[in-house]
């Protein structure tokens, strides 16, 4: 049944949903999460595997028939919208830095997938379906028109896979959009940027105006002189520009 108000579509291909689950590979003791388990299409197989599952559902009555279909010991449901998520205190919950995988909302990916980067150090890794658009801007290289914001800000802290694409036949009903799943784990090589809030803020500002040249859009903040000690032409643009680019502008900014 389709749900309006919650923009829901529910994955029945199970050719799609085996290679998801064994792409994860959960093991019994891990911290595994699913946002948005629906009718359990992921949850089911994920109990199977051995793991318990913390589920967070927005749907109050797919949360009750998750409730009634697995055990206490298999799954634990909480009704909410993710976004009000406190990550900390579920990670302490479990025990664990968290393993995260679901089939996230299309109108709520972007700023959902910006919470978790804020959570990171919380996250073991995360497995994610996602609208194509979506999945194709977080694995954008630099020189992508498709590169943005988001991406440049998760692929500092993350390396992003792409898994597998999906039809909107594999979904009832189906979207209007194709799908893509998506592998993010952490760095071994994360990228250190000095002031958090400086190197935010100059992402932010070289990407809202996509059009104008990084010396338009940041020539209050940087000099000459530190865009050439980055490597960075001042004429290019933000989508042109590496993460280890911006996070050499952010250490300029503060005097590094």
């Amino acid at each position: 049944m389709k749900r309006p108000r919650l923009g829901q579509h529910f994955l029945i291909d199970f050719g799609v949903i085996d290679r998801i689950i064994s792409r994860f590979a959960a093991r019994a003791g891990e911290g595994v999460v699913e946002i948005g388990p629906g009718r359990g299409a992921l949850t089911e197989p994920l109990i199977d595997s051995g793991v318990h599952v913390i589920a967070i559902e927005r749907d109050a009555g797919l949360a009750d028939a998750l409730r009634r279909r697995f055990s206490p010991k298999q799954l634990e449901v909480l009704t909410a919208d993710v976004l009000t998520t406190d990550w900390t205190a579920l990670a302490a919950r479990a025990g664990t830095r968290l393993r995260v995988i679901g089939n996230l909302p299309y109108q709520i990916s972007t700023p959902l997938l910006l919470q978790l980067f804020e959570a990171r150090e919380q996250l073991a890794d995360m497995l994610f379906m996602l609208q194509r658009e979506v999945a194709d801007r977080l694995s954008a290289e630099p020189g992508s028109p498709k590169r943005s914001r988001l991406s440049v800000h998760l692929r500092r802290v993350f390396a992003c896979e792409p898994v597998l694409d999906v039809p909107p036949q594999a979904f009832a009903p189906p979207p209007k959009v194709h799908s893509s799943v998506i592998a993010l784990h952490p760095r071994a090589d994360m990228i250190e940027v000095g002031d958090e809030r400086v190197f935010a803020e100059l992402v932010t500002l070289a990407f809202a105006t996509r059009r104008k040249t990084l010396k338009n859009a940041l020539g209050d903040r940087l000099t000459p002189a530190d865009f050439e000690a980055c490597g960075c032409n001042p004429q290019a643009r933000a989508q042109e520009l590496s993460v280890e680019q911006f996070a050499c502008l952010a250490r300029r900014a503060t005097g590094q």
